[in-house]
């Protein structure tokens, strides 16, 4: 399980190494490169996208992403106060300060339980980014905001050199998480 793959480039050995060394440049990549893959990649340049997908991917990078803010195991019951402390300590999606409970509510749980929305809301992929009254989110820009928080977490993680400062041990604890997921432990063996 040393093997195992946390970003197309890094293992699990990998990660163990950078944080041995205390590469916190490498560990910022890591990251970066985890969220790119994963929820960026597959709707860049991409003519077959849908603004459903984008959108249930964006939900689950907003999640996964304030986790590793937080330090959090899972989000679990957490729900919707995630996504309005979320939006709240957000620079590029403002549009949806006071609206993240709605939006877990009736976008993410109804997304990601049931492939449809609740409530009315609808999923773009023009007009206003939120649209509070219409009830209609424009997924392409949500996407496009979302790009940059990660890139913004990033430059955060690359300006503190300290594995001991409270955001990398936040980071820490969630890559802990993540590689315990995978089954592996210290030996290697599950």
């Amino acid at each position: 399980m040393k093997a195992t793959q946390l970003t197309s480039t890094a293992t699990v050995d990998d990660y163990r190494g950078f944080k041995k060394r205390g590469d916190t440049m490498a560990l910022a990549g890591l990251i970066y490169d985890r969220f790119f893959e994963r929820f960026v990649e597959p709707f860049e340049n991409n003519p077959a996208k849908h603004g459903f997908s984008v959108m249930a991917i964006s939900c689950l990078m907003i999640e996964a992403l304030h986790s590793f803010r937080k330090g959090w195991k899972r989000t679990g019951s957490k729900g919707g106060d995630a996504f309005e402390e979320f939006f709240a300590s957000s620079s590029h999606l403002t549009d949806f300060t006071g609206h993240g409970t709605e939006l877990y509510t009736n976008v993410r749980c109804g997304l990601l339980h049931q492939a449809e929305t609740y409530g009315g809301w609808r999923i773009r992929r023009r007009g206003p980014m939120l649209d509070p009254k219409g009830q209609a989110i424009n997924a392409t820009k949500v996407m496009n905001c979302l790009k940059k928080e990660l890139r913004a977490y990033r430059c955060e993680l690359e300006a503190e050199r300290s594995l001991r400062s409270p955001i990398w041990r936040k980071a820490l604890r969630k890559l802990d998480y993540i590689v315990k997921n995978t089954g592996a432990n210290k030996t290697g063996r599950r």
